[in-house]
């Protein structure tokens, strides 16, 4: 029989502390805000194009004036956010940033991967009594396929120890046409719970203004 195998794992790659708010907002920006302006400026082309996309939209639903004006409302919203967006690359929005999260997307169209594959990073800054700490976390998969064996429990054996060991979730299903969705719909809700984590930490500063979504 054959089965796949695909282990999820969690690595800090950075974790450091400091005594105050402005030492560690001068870390965050040396360490992470390079990273930050591009981000800001992919935004600022995505949501320029999303606004040339409203505009077509418009100019088609001419003769439905409510589906219109649903999009003007929403054109009008993308335009504040475009205004903020670029008030913040020029310096007049003085606002820091205090988190960060990148979602990547390899495991939709390549599961077994030779290497471990990066699957969701994030970096924050917490304030934990009266210091502040700045952690950077890499979450990762790497999916294997194990055949000629006779149960799960001797495919988990096959699997080589850079998938077993430090890894805190490992799933195995028998292969069939299904399996492979079956594992990217779990990488999937696997992710989203990790992002929900972290989002509800207390002790994470957070900036629900335009930096909400890098």
């Amino acid at each position: 029989m054959s089965y796949l195998c695909t282990a999820v794992k969690k690595e800090v790659v950075a974790c450091e502390r400091f005594n105050n708010k402005a030492d560690v907002l001068a870390y965050f920006e040396q360490k992470y805000g390079e990273w930050i302006r591009k981000k800001m400026e992919e935004k600022e082309k995505s949501l320029e194009h999303k606004s040339k996309y409203l505009d077509r939209k418009i100019e088609k639903e001419s003769e439905d004036l409510e589906k219109q004006e649903e999009l003007l409302i929403r054109q009008q919203e993308i335009a504040e956010e475009q205004r903020a967006v670029r008030r913040w690359l020029d310096g007049e929005d003085k606002k820091e940033a205090v988190y960060i999260e990148e979602a990547f997307e390899q495991y939709k169209t390549q599961l077994i991967t030779e290497q471990e594959a990066l699957l969701f990073r994030m970096a924050g800054i917490y304030k934990v009594c009266n210091s502040f700490i700045v952690t950077e976390e890499m979450h990762t998969y790497l999916c294997r396929s194990v055949t000629d064996v006779k149960d799960s429990l001797e495919a988990l054996k096959k699997l080589p120890k850079s998938m077993t060991k430090h890894s805190y979730v490992l799933f195995v299903y028998e292969e069939n046409p299904e399996t492979m969705k079956r594992h990217i719909r779990q990488i999937g809700k696997i992710r989203a719970q990790i992002k929900r984590d972290y989002h509800k930490e207390e002790s994470l500063l957070k900036n629900t203004g335009i930096f909400l979504e890098l």
